[in-house]
Parts: C-alpha cells; sequence; structure tokens
C-alpha cells in the first residue's frame, strides 16, 4: 500500500507540473489549479485530482495495517474524505470566475473543501509518530513537513478571506503549495511506514 500511495503522489505532482507548461495562460499567482479541468488538456487533471485520490486512499489503508491506534485511525479516516474531496474535484468542473453558480461547480466546491481533511489527518497521525520512541528517525522529518504543511494552509485560508478572488487572492500560489504539500507529505510518511516495526 505505502508504495502504490508514494507512486500516485509522484504520478500527481509530476502531472501538476506538466499542466502548468501545457497551459500558461492559467496565472498560477492568483487562478485556481482546478481552472486545469476546463478547456485543453483537461483530462490531465482529472487524472492528477484521481492520482492523489488513489493515494490518499492507499495511505490511509497502510496507515491503519501499520499503525494500530484510534489517533492514526482517526488520521486515516480524514484522508479517505479527502480522497472523496479529489475524485469530486474531478469529475465536477469549477465555475469560472463571475459565472452563474452551477450544480458541477457547488459539487467541485464541495469535494475542494473536503481537501482540507488532510491536514486533520496529518495532525493525529504525526502526533502519533511522535509519541512512539521506534521511529525516532522519521520523527523530525514527518514534524517538519506538518507544520509546513499547516502553515501554508491557514495562510491560504486567511488570504481567501481578506480576497477570495482576482490578482490578490491566495488561492492561485498558495493553493497550489497546499496540494502539492499534502503529495509530499505522504510520500514522508509513506516511506517511514514502510521502515516501521510494529511494537
Amino acid at each position: 500500500m505505502n508504495f502504490i500511495a508514494k507512486v500516485s503522489a509522484y504520478g500527481f505532482i509530476l502531472l501538476f507540473i506538466l499542466l502548468h507548461l501545457l497551459k500558461p495562460e492559467i496565472d498560477p499567482t492568483w487562478q485556481p489549479f482546478s481552472y486545469y479541468l476546463i478547456g485543453e488538456y483537461g483530462w490531465l487533471m482529472q487524472c492528477a485530482f484521481l492520482l492523489l485520490s488513489l493515494s490518499f486512499f492507499t495511505f490511509a489503508l497502510g496507515v491503519i495495517k501499520v499503525l494500530q491506534t484510534w489517533r492514526s485511525k482517526m488520521g486515516a479516516v480524514l484522508f479517505v474524505l479527502a480522497g472523496i474531496g479529489n475524485v469530486l474535484c474531478a469529475f465536477f468542473y469549477p465555475d469560472p470566475l463571475h459565472a452563474e453558480p452551477t450544480l458541477h461547480g457547488q459539487w467541485h466546491a464541495i469535494g475542494f473543501s473536503l481537501l482540507g481533511a488532510a491536514l486533520l489527518g496529518t495532525l493525529f497521525i504525526c502526533l502519533q509518530f511522535y509519541r512512539q520512541s521506534d521511529v525516532s528517525l522519521f520523527r523530525g522529518r514527518i514534524l517538519f513537513a506538518t507544520v509546513l504543511f499547516g502553515a501554508i494552509e491557514i495562510s491560504m485560508i486567511f488570504g481567501m478571506l481578506l480576497y477570495f478572488d482576482g490578482p490578490e487572492s491566495a488561492m492561485g500560489g498558495l493553493g497550489r503549495l497546499v496540494i502539492l504539500m499534502s503529495a509530499i507529505w505522504v510520500i514522508i510518511t509513506s516511506n517511514a511506514l514502510a521502515n516501521k516495526s510494529v511494537v
């Protein structure tokens, strides 16, 4: 499971970077990355979302298998919710800026909001790693990645409260960092799970 989680996360990162090269007309500083779903190469963004959801699902199974505590199980459930959010984002397109709300756009917004569950999941899983003496090699890395992930997401939320859309919006740059950090966090933690012996 850890191998699939890592490969899927790497695949997401590669497709995500590729889309920035294929669609330079989308301004990454403020336009949401979900806009890559619209128009040409939209199927690549769908594949990226589905790869990240596969990464989250398989990572959650790996967590439950290796870290059999209530904290880890809670974290795994939250990653499953975030994975469902990725699936919704893949199949329901966002509404263009200043367009009338549509059912597709509303479901996409629900999916996007579920992605925040991943951050909560990292907190539960990080705490479990931090409490166990047999994972001291990876403890610092996971803690650093979790703090960085949280700082970026909180910055994005506050930025969105100030400017939700337009060139000043935090949805673009910080949103990209948040979703990339979620994939990187899964890779780092999957490496730790693969090297952990259950106590």
